[in-house]
């Protein structure tokens, strides 16, 4: 099962510590009601969020910026300190400049 966007906004806010009771009720009401629409199963559902995460490569391709097209591991690391504090960036791109600082810092 894969959401889309429209669900995955839904459930973000659903779960948002932020969002207020109604708000948060209103997402979670009507991400289900669209996934019963969808036919979606709970199995289905419980599956995704049980399933093992993917592991992120360290030679993730910068997508923008002056590192354009270049490996996350070859882009000096002040710069993506930098595009951690200043860009707003996916989840998985997130992640993998995580990793690879991490991996430069331990």
């Amino acid at each position: 099962m894969v959401f889309t966007d429209k669900e995955t906004k839904l459930l973000r806010l659903a779960l948002d510590g932020a969002a207020t009771d109604a708000e948060a009720s209103t997402a979670a009401g009507l991400l289900i009601h669209i996934l019963r629409r969808r036919n979606v199963r709970a199995e289905e559902f419980t599956a995704v969020a049980t399933a093992p995460r993917r592991t992120v490569s360290i030679e993730t391709i910068m997508p923008f910026g002056k590192h354009k097209g270049r490996a996350l591991s070859d882009i000096p690391e002040d710069y993506l300190v930098w595009v951690l504090d200043n860009c707003n960036l996916t989840p998985r791109l997130r992640t993998a400049i995580l990793v690879t600082l991490q991996g430069v810092y331990t």
